[in-house]
């Protein structure tokens, strides 16, 4: 299932070919328990390249288990990675499977600031 949509996430980042992109990561607890990003997977599918800039600092749970209040009171569960560094000016793609809350895609962004990136985008397939 992960090909369904890969004609539109080619797309996308056809309009955007120099972007450096970012799949939203999971705890390496829920990357066990599941056996794989479906963040990562959608990309992979669309032969998009992307880069560990973020890791989630901490396990917590799934986001389809929390209720509306729940998940915009999370705290900030990403630290970014050392290749974080190399976004100063460049433009950046944090790629998330769906958007609910806005709360990840927030804090993603937030993580990667720092760095001084041109501009930061985002990109979800459902919300």
């Amino acid at each position: 299932m992960r090909k369904t949509f890969s004609k539109e996430i080619s797309h996308f980042f056809k309009q955007h070919p120099k972007s450096i992109v970012c799949a939203i990561p999971l705890s390496s607890e829920r990357q066990i328990e599941r056996g794989f990003n479906q963040s990562e997977a959608l990309l992979s599918a669309a032969n998009i390249p992307t880069f560990d800039l973020l890791k989630k600092s901490q396990h917590t749970p799934a986001q389809a288990q929390k209720n509306r209040q729940e998940r915009l009171s999370m705290i900030q569960p990403f630290e970014a990675t050392t290749l974080a560094a190399t976004i100063q000016g460049k433009e950046v793609v944090i790629f998330d499977d769906v958007y609910t809350t806005g709360r990840t895609l927030f804090y993603a962004a937030e993580t990667l600031m720092v760095f001084k990136p041109l501009k930061i985008l985002t990109l979800s397939l459902a919300r």
